[in-house]
């Protein structure tokens, strides 16, 4: 049965990856670790932006966070410890996760780097773009004009045209999307290049989850989920601030009082 948790108190960005949960305090900027509802950890001071992005360790899939610096000249890596991080490269003018890639954006040139898992080790995969996201697919990049969406390949510097244009691009295990520049709505990526369906109408925010895809009303009055069939969504009748996606849940921020909230609707 589908249930609201109030797991937080003020929150500016809520940062998920699979199970895990971290949220940045608003006010102070700092970042927390969910432990269990209204038990938080607090684990950085504050930061410009964080991702999570994931290791594979002993068949399992284990969420990595990872931060950019207030002043973007270094990036850094959560060790797992409580305010211990470890700086494995930058300046970066931003950092992308939401998958087993972890890249940042070179200041300047604008061209993507991936890390390798090593401090220091970045290898350029891409040149510049307005965002990037990864999917069941893959990663997949908006290109600086917005003209066009790629896909990577695998090997450095070689991306394939899937679509385009877009106003911006969501993606999760459960999905690439894609908003219309002109409408506003969205469109879902079918596996093949050009192959695109209309499944929504405009939103003021759209988050993709691991098995789920949800989006917040213009006028952030009231957050819908998809039900799986073009132009069907399902409201949830509740108001947010923001929206997030990218692990097991959706977390809204509330409009008032900018506490957390998580949506569970477990499969049937």
């Amino acid at each position: 049965m589908a249930e609201w948790l109030d797991i937080c108190g003020p929150a500016d960005e809520v940062i998920a990856g699979g199970p895990a949960i971290f949220a940045t305090q608003r006010g102070t900027g700092d970042i927390w670790q969910y432990i269990d509802q209204n038990d938080w950890r607090k684990i950085g001071g504050p930061g410009n932006s964080f991702a999570v992005s994931f290791s594979y360790e002993e068949g399992t899939f284990v969420p990595v966070l990872f931060g950019l610096a207030t002043d973007k000249q270094a990036v850094y890596q959560y060790s797992g410890t409580p305010m211990e991080w470890e700086r494995i490269g930058g300046p970066a003018d931003q950092i992308w996760g939401g998958g087993p890639y972890f890249c940042a954006t070179e200041p300047g040139s604008g061209n993507l780097r991936q890390y390798t898992g090593t401090p220091g080790q970045w290898t350029q995969i891409g040149g510049p773009g307005s965002m990037y996201v990864q999917s069941r697919h893959g990663l997949f990049g908006l290109s600086a004009d917005k003209q066009t969406i790629s896909y990577y390949t695998g090997t450095p510097m070689k991306w394939e045209p899937v679509g385009g244009p877009a106003g911006q691009i969501v993606g999760s295990l459960y999905g690439l999307f894609a908003t219309d520049p002109d409408s506003g709505d969205l469109l879902e990526y079918g596996g093949t290049a050009g192959n695109w369906t209309r499944i929504g109408g405009p939103a003021s925010m759209f988050a993709a989850c691991t098995a789920q895809l949800f989006s917040l009303a213009p006028d952030q009055s009231t957050v819908y989920k998809y039900l799986g069939r073009p132009m069907e969504w399902g409201s949830l009748g509740r108001p947010a601030h923001q929206i997030f996606g990218g692990g097991d849940f959706l977390l809204i921020t509330s409009p008032d009082t900018h506490n957390v909230w998580q949506y569970y609707d477990p499969p049937l």
